[in-house]
């Protein structure tokens, strides 16, 4: 359930991932890429418009001589969206190469733009190979990127997109087979193709050229189709609604908590829905009411709440219901806290306010959550509650569910989390038991995509000690992360005053980290 919705509601347009454009390693590529039929760029296209793809991002390697891997496209301040088998290709033997860099804000790949590593990278969990099923990843830089008018995230659309959708499509790749990379960013007018026609014809022609080729499966494969050049398959982006913790997009592509059971009514009176959009709102992630003004979240959660430099106007908050699209109150959001030292590379102080625009009026379903500046060790029984998703092939769930959980060893978990990462080949950022708490319950029981900023609540005191923040993939058998509310005790009471009103800092001097 990690703020799933977030990147869900958030992202608008549409950007069509090609999956057969812009590898650059013939020995590493899947056969279907290498026919002498297939071309593996923009064959037909025309010179992009310099700042036509202001989301573009050429994926490079090397030092003093650079050489292109592939395309992506810029979907945050730290995330690029690419092929997974692209990210296949950056790695040697199983490890991340470091003279990998992305570069953003030119037509040219080779000259000009800015330039910045990566620190790590989630590849889909069930991404197949021989298949290209599930060809899906996320890229995440080592710093943030600096938008500008030639540098801007592309939105993405989760609409089913049908037959007959003119699309573009822009990439560096080759422009005739065995040809060299183009130096000038190329683009593509096409239009999208029936699935089923898609996959007759493909079929097909793969028979004619005696080429064996993947099955192309409509519900992830959206094709399109440019007249007289040829049909091509792309990632439908409308399958995979990654969340802003983006740690939890691995192995459940739809976030909820797993194995929890429904809360009864009124059994969380502090929690809070965040949400956006007016006649259809939108699920984004949740929060604690912590004053009459402020709802206590994390800092990746507000981060994508941002659209060019500002919050959404949309953006409100409703309390009192477990049915986040029903009943309760609904106010609006006039600011934000982001605690000033958030790492988002590294999910370090994930933690922010939101601040409401109006005082939220108390009743017996709608009370203060309480803070508990204790520092809570391993074994301390803890529940934790949010909404998302309850399946795969379900909407995100409008019900609250709640799970029981036992806090880790901060040692143990950070061990256990490395051990783990390194078996799956993920790389994630390094457990740090001063500022995280982690909580298990069991294999197939854990929080997933959708819960940024669900509160972890200690049983025997009704207190909040923490808040959903990241973890590996989805309930596999090892510890969650949760932002640790006692390492917070001195900025809480510098920023916010027991009268609920803002001291020392305002939404103006204090960080807000932009998607």
């Amino acid at each position: 359930m990690y703020g799933g919705a977030a990147a869900r509601m958030l992202f608008k347009g549409v950007i069509l991932m090609l999956v057969v454009t812009n590898s650059a390693n013939p020995t590493r590529r899947h056969a279907f890429f290498i026919n002498p039929e297939i071309g593996s760029g923009v064959i037909g296209g025309i010179p992009a418009p310099y700042g036509s793809a202001p989301y573009m991002v050429a994926i490079t390697r090397g030092l003093m001589v650079r050489t292109f891997i592939c395309g992506g496209s810029l979907i945050s301040t730290i995330h690029i969206l690419t092929a997974a088998h692209c990210i296949d290709l950056i790695y040697d033997d199983g490890v991340f190469s470091d003279t990998m860099r992305v570069t953003v804000g030119t037509n040219r790949w080779m000259a000009g733009g800015q330039s910045y590593g990566i620190s790590y990278n989630f590849t889909h969990p069930e991404y197949n190979f021989a298949t290209l099923n599930n060809d899906i990843g996320i890229m995440v830089t080592s710093t943030e990127v600096m938008l500008s008018y030639d540098v801007q995230p592309v939105g993405l659309s989760f609409d089913f997109i049908d037959a007959g959708v003119r699309a573009r499509v822009a990439s560096w790749g080759s422009l005739w087979f065995k040809g060299p990379e183009s130096e000038v960013l190329m683009e593509l007018v096409t239009v999208t193709v029936d699935a089923e026609e898609c996959v007759h014809v493909v079929a097909e022609v793969a028979a004619q050229l005696s080429m064996l080729a993947p099955t192309v499966d409509p519900r992830t494969m959206l094709c399109v189709f440019q007249p007289s050049e040829r049909t091509m398959c792309t990632v439908r982006v409308t399958s995979y609604d990654y969340g802003t913790s983006e740690l939890f997009i691995h192995a459940e592509s739809r976030g909820r908590i797993l194995g929890g059971v429904p809360a009864e009514d009124g059994a969380a009176p502090y929690i809070a829905a965040v949400t956006v959009g007016t006649t259809v709102r939108s699920f984004i992630c949740a929060g604690s009411l912590f004053t009459a003004k402020h709802v206590l979240t994390v800092a990746h959660c507000i981060s994508a709440l941002y659209r060019n430099g500002s919050l959404i106007n949309s953006l409100s908050i409703t309390v009192g219901t477990n049915i986040w699209n029903s009943g309760g109150k609904t106010y609006n959001i006039s600011g934000n806290i982001t605690h000033p030292e958030y790492d988002p590379s590294l999910l370090k102080n994930d933690i922010g306010f939101l601040i409401v625009a109006t005082d939220v009026s108390f009743s017996k379903n709608v009370q203060l959550i309480v803070l508990s500046y204790q520092n809570i060790g391993a074994d301390v029984e803890a529940i934790v509650a949010g909404w998302g998703r309850v399946n795969k092939t379900k909407p995100v769930s409008s019900e609250l569910l709640e799970l029981e959980m036992m806090t880790v060893d901060g040692q143990q978990c950070a061990e256990e989390v490395k051990k783990e990462a390194a078996s799956i080949r993920l790389q994630v950022p390094p457990v740090e038991p001063p500022l995280m708490l982690c909580a298990y319950h069991s294999v197939n029981h854990g929080v997933c995509n959708g819960d940024s900023g669900s509160p972890l609540i200690e049983v025997s005191t009704g207190k909040q000690i923490g808040l959903v923040s990241w973890g590996l993939p989805c309930a596999r058998g090892t510890p969650d992360m949760f932002t640790r509310i006692s390492a917070y005790e001195k900025w809480f009471k510098q920023t916010v005053s027991v009268d609920n009103t803002v001291t020392s800092t305002t939404t103006s001097d204090t960080k807000s980290t932009e998607t």
